[in-house]
């Protein structure tokens, strides 16, 4: 009995069972509708031959009812087609149109038994039932007990009828129209029942697979978004950085633009307001970039560092966007140091970027020799002494606000010497001085070798010639540079002038840097 309900469609145990059964018949109604047509077509076909016999189509009564089924047949199923194209147009919705479709199910069935009982009289057999409720069953998205009433009423009026419409000829063919029709009605409900089962099963075994797909998909994207995104701000984070550098062709620009964006007193904040308040700073960062510039082109690389790369914007328009970031930040009691560097050729990235990068940190020592030395207050056990000129005293400032930061190592060289004052410098540079006999140029050089990325070596070498750098420091006052070691850590290296004291000759001061850790 169990199976005979499930056969039915009495007893489903079919998941997702009412968003199955409305998808199929979305997708059975062009299916339906060409079939509609198709009815039609052989309808016109039926009632043009008709018309064509001597006499027309109203010489006798039964040809006269050949006729009014094929119009009535045609006009009826002409309207479910139009009724269906409003439903499509969104005037009725999907369950009128079920309904709708279901009636003209039952219709036909009852088409199928006028007709057939009209053939009767003609001696004719079970012919136009047999088709009929063969397209019932493959029409029917009803389930299958609904589409076995409509039959089985159709075949029990069909052979209770049979008796008054005799064989022109007097023979009886009660018992064979019976098992014919009998016959011909259990295969249309065996079809409906198969075909109801399999459609839905499938349908829903799809609805299944594109909900897992869209969980797949949902959970790629946020993947995708944790990858390239920054949590708290919700800018591209370092990893789109990368890509973004990775892709710059400068071929496609007329100009291209690097901003250096550092956030002033960020550690201050955390310091003495928390990280919460750390955390509202950078996030109100992040929102008043994203007024000015597209947020494709905005980055957060590290704690406290931004950077926007943008193309095709004018010198003037950058510069009066950076402009307003100020006021606003200011606005909300924040401050931010920004680097520029802006060309319309020669549009070398890395340059650019070392370029925007040292301007913000210029603009950083101003802001912090403007404020005092704010960054001075981490009881630092160090204090410099009177410098010579205006030129050391900035450079002390600097020294001081670089001291304050988490280090990867600080030392003074003396570029006569070439030789290394230990500030504070790590075991794996130590062992680079031994080897080279305590040479702090050649200490340098094989440092790079040992531990930093080919592609920034011609940069150390650029720095290991002591009496050339010097030459660089005394006209620009601070080099630096950023570079990448072979573990895939980003390390910055400040260079200075330092003058300890007026009798003595000018040291080195290098400031090497993580950028990981959210440091200068």
């Amino acid at each position: 009995m169990n199976q005979l309900k499930h056969f039915l469609g009495i007893d489903l145990d079919i998941p997702n069972y009412p968003e199955a059964i409305q998808a199929l018949r979305k997708d059975t109604m062009e299916q339906n509708r060409l079939f509609y047509i198709f009815i039609i077509l052989c309808e016109l076909i039926l009632t043009a031959s008709i018309s064509t016999l001597p006499g027309g189509p109203f010489l006798k009564f039964r040809r006269a009812s050949y006729f009014a089924s094929y119009v009535f047949l045609i006009l009826v199923t002409a309207a479910v087609l139009l009724f269906q194209r409003l439903t499509r147009k969104g005037r009725f919705c999907y369950h009128h149109y079920f309904a709708v479709e279901n009636l003209y199910i039952a219709f036909l069935s009852l088409w199928a038994v006028f007709v057939t009982l009209n053939d009767q009289l003609g001696g004719n057999g079970l012919t136009v039932y047999t088709y009929a409720i063969l397209s019932i069953a493959l029409l029917s998205v009803m389930r299958p007990w609904q589409t076995a009433v409509i039959i089985l009423a159709s075949f029990t009026l069909l052979n209770l009828s049979l008796p008054y419409f005799p064989d022109p000829f007097g023979l009886d063919h009660s018992y064979n129209n019976l098992m014919n029709s009998l016959l011909a009605s259990l295969i249309a409900i065996a079809i409906s029942s198969m075909l109801f089962c399999f459609r839905v099963r499938s349908k829903s075994s799809e609805l299944i697979i594109k909900k897992q797909l869209a969980q797949s998909e949902k959970e790629v994207a946020e993947l995708s978004s944790e990858a390239n995104l920054d949590a708290l701000t919700g800018l591209h984070n370092r990893n789109s950085y990368k890509k973004a550098l990775a892709s710059f062709c400068p071929e496609t620009c007329n100009s291209f633009s690097c901003l250096y964006i550092d956030a002033n007193g960020l550690h201050e904040l955390n310091n003495t307001k928390g990280h919460d308040a750390g955390d509202s700073m950078l996030k109100t960062a992040a929102r008043i970039f994203l007024l000015h510039f597209r947020a494709e082109d905005v980055f957060r690389i590290g704690g406290d560092e931004f950077v926007i790369l943008c193309r095709n914007i004018s010198r003037d328009s950058v510069a009066r966007r950076i402009t307003t970031i100020h006021k606003e930040m200011a606005e909300y009691g924040y401050s931010v140091s920004v680097g520029l560097e802006w060309r319309d050729e020669n549009m070398n990235l890395q340059e650019m970027l070392q370029a925007a990068e040292l301007d913000m940190q210029k603009n950083k020592a101003d802001y912090y020799a403007l404020m005092g030395g704010g960054r001075q207050g981490r009881d630092l056990p160090l204090e410099p002494k009177p410098s010579v000129n205006a030129r050391d005293t900035e450079n002390s400032h600097l020294f001081l606000n670089s001291l304050s930061l988490l280090f990867k190592g600080v030392f003074f060289v003396d570029p006569e010497a070439d030789s290394l004052r230990q500030l504070f410098v790590p075991d794996y540079f130590q062992d680079c001085l031994r080897d080279c006999d305590h040479k702090f140029s050649k200490a340098l050089l094989l440092y790079a070798q040992r531990y930093v990325t080919e592609e920034y070596f011609p940069l150390f070498e650029r720095v290991s010639n002591l009496a050339a750098l010097k030459a660089k420091l005394i006209q620009d006052g601070v080099v630096g540079f950023i570079y990448e070691k072979k573990d895939g850590r980003r390390l910055k290296v400040q260079v200075m002038i330092y003058s300890p004291d007026a009798g003595i000759h000018e040291m080195i001061l290098w400031i090497f840097s993580d950028l990981n850790s959210g440091t200068l």
